[in-house]
């Protein structure tokens, strides 16, 4: 990494559906190491996977840049990934990708990196495929009640 540049950790969780074998564990967590600068991923993990799927998801990942969209990712893990948690994984990416765009945004801001171009400061809130980005993550927001980050409950209890 050159100098004077930072990587920042972010996470993001959702709960996990009951009846499966991580069912002693409430929650999937995916942690990343980001590069702010590029959005670059430096580093992936989710803790509670096994060796070998936890090194799968890592290369849907690692060398990426998050600047390119949730879309994309999520196209991909729907795509190559046939696991029970699977769509655990995308809620739990989806609130990590959440908390990055909301932290690039503020650095922007307080950094004072403002676009001059009236055309991209219209588009700041898009991705690179024109979709809208969310609005950040909890109840309400990015994730309907009861889908992620531990807004709601299991089965209904």
């Amino acid at each position: 990494m050159a100098a004077g540049q930072k990587s920042y950790l972010f996470s993001g969780m959702a709960l996990l559906p009951e009846k499966t074998d991580l069912s002693r564990h409430r929650y999937l967590t995916i942690i990343m190491e980001i590069d702010l600068a590029d959005g670059m991923i430096k580093n992936c993990d989710v803790p509670i996977y096994s060796g070998i799927h936890k090194e799968f998801i890592a290369n849907i990942f690692v060398g990426k840049s998050l600047d390119s969209g949730y879309e994309g990712f999520a196209r991909e893990i729907d795509e190559r990934v046939h696991s029970i948690t699977k769509n655990t994984l995308l809620q739990a990416f989806q609130s990590l990708y959440n908390r990055y765009i909301t932290t690039r945004r503020s650095k922007r801001d307080s950094d004072g990196d403002s676009d001059s171009d009236s055309d991209k400061d219209k588009d700041k809130d898009k991705d690179k495929d024109g979709a809208r980005l969310p609005d950040g993550d909890g109840p309400g927001r990015a994730f309907p009640e009861g889908e992620a980050g531990g807004c709601g409950k299991r089965d209904g209890k």
